[in-house]
């Protein structure tokens, strides 16, 4: 019985462990996700939107291959994707502007929410 107890527990602990690991490997590309953004405003703001391009095409490479795809990750990819087809097309000022707060308030709460 005692043998028993402790092999359940060493299972029990292993499934905590892995769906932590799970949770730790999510949110750390949900923030990576959102860094890749905000760098990649920044440089639209200063007009380089071939280095936007860049940051934003590696941070999706990154989220497609990411081993955790649930549905946060799923959500960052889309919003990775919205955001770099936003930026192919001609933008008049006030669209620019407003995708662009958009982007950054997003950015802003998901890495203040560490």
């Amino acid at each position: 019985a005692s043998r028993d107890l402790r092999l359940r527990y060493v299972r029990d602990r292993a499934a905590v462990e892995r769906d932590l690991n799970r949770e730790v490997a999510e949110r750390s590309y949900v923030f990576e996700a959102n860094d890749a953004r905000r760098k990649a405003a920044m440089k639209v703001d200063s007009g380089d939107l071939d280095g936007a391009r860049v940051i934003l095409k590696e941070s999706r490479r990154k989220l497609e291959e990411a081993p955790v795809q649930s549905g946060q990750v799923r959500n960052e990819l889309a919003e990775t994707e919205s955001y770099q087809s936003a930026i192919e097309g001609p933008m008049d000022d006030e669209t620019k502007s407003l995708i662009q707060k958009g982007v950054k308030y997003k950015s802003y709460r998901t890495l203040q929410s560490k």
